[in-house]
C-alpha cells in the first residue's frame, strides 16, 4: 500500500476529477466552479481530510450507495444555502470516480510485483521524443514558433510555464516574456515532437494521449514545461500512475535521463539512479528506435548532465 505521504491532496483529487469530466464533456463549462465548490465541501465534515475517510470507507468494503447515504447524513448537518440534491448529484459522479481511480492507482500499490506490472505496463505503451529530434530542438533546427535553441530542450524557447491556482492561462508572467500555460503547450510540444520522431504516426492526432511531465513540478519552471526530454505521452487510461507510482516515475527518470543524458537540476532533484524494476523491463514501445539511435550517435550517458 502507498504511504500516506505519496498520496494525492484532497485539492489534487477535486482537480483531476473536473480536468477529466471536462475531458470527457461531461461538464458543462458554466457548472465547473460549482461542482468544485461543493466537493471543497467535503473538508466541512472530515475535519479537512476526506482523503482518509474515503480510505476508511473502502477498508470497510462500504458500497457507493452506503457512501452515498454518509454524505446524505452530513450535507444535511451542513445547513447550506445550497440544496442537498446538489451536493449529492456532483458527489455521487465524483464517489464513483473517486473510487475507481484511487483504487487503481494507490490500493493496487501493495507490494514490488505490482510497481513492476505497472512499470510495464508503462514502458510497452508510453511514448518520447526520439534523440535525434531532441538534439534538433536544443540546436535550433526545429521546435515550435520563436524556438532558437536552447540547451534546455525546450520547444517553445523557454516561453510558457504552467499557470497555478489564481493564475490566467494566456496572461505574462510579471516582469517577463513568460506566458502561463495549463498543459496545452506542453501536448503540443511532445505530440509534434513525438510525430517528428515516428514518422509513421505523423497523421495520429494523439487524442486519447495525456502529455505527462517526467520531474514533479517543473512544468511551474519555464525553462522544462516544454522540454521534450521531460515529456512523454501516455495514453489517458493508465495516465495517472505517472502522477502517483513512485516506481513508475522513477522509471521514467532514468529512461529518460539514459536517452537524452539530462536531467533538470532544480528544487532538489539529483541525478537519476537505476531503479530496482529497471532492468525487469523487457519491452519499451521505441525500443528499436532508440537503440539505433544509440549506435547511430555512439551514445554513451553514464553520467547525466543536471539542467
Amino acid at each position: 500500500m502507498a504511504n500516506k505521504h505519496n498520496q494525492p491532496s484532497f485539492q489534487q483529487l477535486v482537480d483531476q476529477y473536473v480536468s477529466d469530466m471536462k475531458n470527457y464533456r461531461h461538464l458543462k463549462p458554466g457548472t465547473i466552479d460549482n461542482y468544485k465548490t461543493w466537493l471543497i465541501a467535503i473538508d466541512k465534515w472530515n475535519n479537512g481530510d476526506p482523503v482518509e475517510w474515503i480510505e476508511k470507507a473502502l477498508k470497510g468494503h462500504k458500497d457507493d450507495n452506503t457512501i452515498i447515504q454518509d454524505i446524505e447524513n452530513s450535507f444535511n448537518k451542513l445547513n447550506s444555502p445550497k440544496p442537498v440534491g446538489n451536493y449529492l448529484s456532483s458527489y455521487k459522479s465524483f464517489a464513483k470516480w473517486l473510487i475507481g481511480y484511487y483504487h487503481a492507482n494507490i490500493w493496487l500499490s501493495l507490494d514490488t510485483q505490482t510497481d513492476l506490472n505497472f512499470c510495464r505496463l508503462i514502458a510497452e505503451n508510453a511514448l518520447f521524443c526520439s534523440y535525434d529530434v531532441a538534439q534538433k530542438v536544443k540546436n535550433e533546427t526545429m521546435g515550435g514558433k520563436n524556438n532558437k535553441g536552447n540547451i534546455y530542450y525546450s520547444w517553445y524557447n523557454c516561453r510558457y510555464q504552467r499557470k497555478k491556482n489564481g493564475q490566467t492561462k494566456g496572461t505574462t508572467v510579471i516582469g517577463s516574456n513568460v506566458i502561463y500555460d495549463d498543459n496545452t503547450m506542453a501536448k503540443v510540444a511532445i505530440k509534434n515532437a513525438v510525430k517528428l520522431s515516428l514518422p509513421h504516426l505523423k497523421c495520429v492526432d494523439f487524442k486519447d494521449y495525456m502529455a505527462c511531465h517526467i520531474w514533479d513540478k517543473t512544468c511551474y519552471d519555464s525553462r522544462f514545461h516544454t522540454s521534450v526530454f521531460n515529456l512523454v505521452l501516455v495514453p489517458k487510461a493508465i495516465a495517472g500512475l505517472t502522477d502517483f507510482n513512485d516506481a513508475v516515475k522513477e522509471m521514467l527518470q532514468y529512461e529518460s535521463a539514459l536517452r537524452f543524458g539530462v536531467y533538470p537540476n532544480v528544487n532538489g532533484i539529483k541525478a537519476p539512479t537505476k531503479p530496482d524494476n529497471y532492468d525487469k523491463v523487457i519491452i519499451w514501445r521505441q525500443q528499436k528506435e532508440h537503440d539505433e539511435a544509440i549506435k547511430r550517435h555512439k551514445i554513451s550517458h553514464s553520467k547525466f548532465i543536471g539542467l
